[in-house]
């Protein structure tokens, strides 16, 4: 709801941080419930979720770096900071309102926080204008046993 009512309040830029958020903070959710399942089914759908969340993830970032690619140093900078600022409010609503199934896939609350701001970075890097790669890194893909993208 908070996702949806942001998206709606601003432009494409704010739009595609909103959703950007959700997606991250979405593949480390379906990580931890992949993790707590005994459900065959349920833990196929986590990891072709989360399959789909790396491609998500990276078109977004690499989006955002395109749209930002002109601004000057200050706007990065202030655009960086509320990205931050929005990602952690959303960091905490979501292990506020699903931390049993996160502790249950092994997330206690230390290596929640470790791990979303691990891949929070990974997409900050590429909405970096200089960013060039638009391969997955090897060892991101193995952990969700995703083959590799090819250069």
């Amino acid at each position: 709801v908070v996702f949806r009512k942001l998206r709606h309040a601003a432009g494409l830029d704010l739009i595609i941080s909103v959703l950007v958020t959700a997606e991250i903070l979405a593949k480390v959710y379906y990580r931890g419930l992949r993790d707590a399942t005994n459900s065959t089914v349920l833990g196929t759908l986590c990891t072709q979720i989360l399959r789909d969340e790396v491609a998500h993830v990276r078109f977004q970032s690499q989006q955002l770096g395109e749209l930002r690619r002109d601004w000057r140093p200050w706007r990065h900078a202030v655009a960086n900071m509320g990205q931050r600022i929005l990602f952690a409010g959303s960091l905490l609503v979501v292990w506020k309102n699903h931390r049993p199934v996160l502790r249950a896939g092994g997330f206690g609350f230390r290596r929640y926080w470790r791990t979303s701001w691990k891949e929070f970075r990974a997409a900050l890097r590429l909405m970096r204008p200089d960013h060039r790669s638009r391969a997955i890194p090897a060892a991101h893909c193995a952990r969700l046993a995703i083959p590799p993208t090819r250069r």
